[in-house]
């Protein structure tokens, strides 16, 4: 039995973690049909920047930036932040196009936080490893 390319379709199917591409084909004979050659996208965790795991942190806005590298095809990313390191009750849930966000934090405060990627809407890559990082109280000064 032949098979022959009859178009191809883009349409991004997610399963778990993989995003799937799929091209229609067609027989030969008379009765139309398909076969689906699949072509596999890893929507990989993202790599987190910044502030570094473990640092203690200075602010005078009261704001810190969460950074993150990019994570190709990537639509968007989800950030989580807590007081405590199993993420259980969360600060902040925060949905962003982009690889960085800016969250309010109060000094003295200890925090965890972590990102995935996402393609649409549901469909997520793993979380990324949790980091933590401690903002000095007001009137302190960097132990470092």
């Amino acid at each position: 039995m032949l098979l022959k390319p009859k178009g191809i379709v883009r349409t991004p199917l997610l399963l778990a973690t993989v995003a799937l591409v799929v091209h229609a084909c067609e027989r030969l004979s008379e009765e139309p049909t398909s076969l689906s050659v699949v072509e596999v996208i890893d929507l990989q965790r993202p790599a987190l920047v910044g502030p570094k795991n473990g640092r203690i942190v200075t602010t005078i806005s009261g704001l810190i930036s969460l950074r993150w590298r990019k994570v190709v095809h990537a639509t968007g990313y989800q950030t989580e932040v807590s007081y405590d390191p199993q993420l259980r009750n969360l600060v902040y849930t925060i949905q962003s196009d982009t690889n960085a966000v800016l969250v309010a934090i109060e000094r003295g405060r200890t925090y965890y936080w972590r990102t995935r990627s996402t393609i649409r809407p549901h469909f997520n890559s793993e979380w990324s490893e949790t980091w933590t990082f401690r903002v000095l109280a007001e009137g302190t000064t960097d132990p470092n």
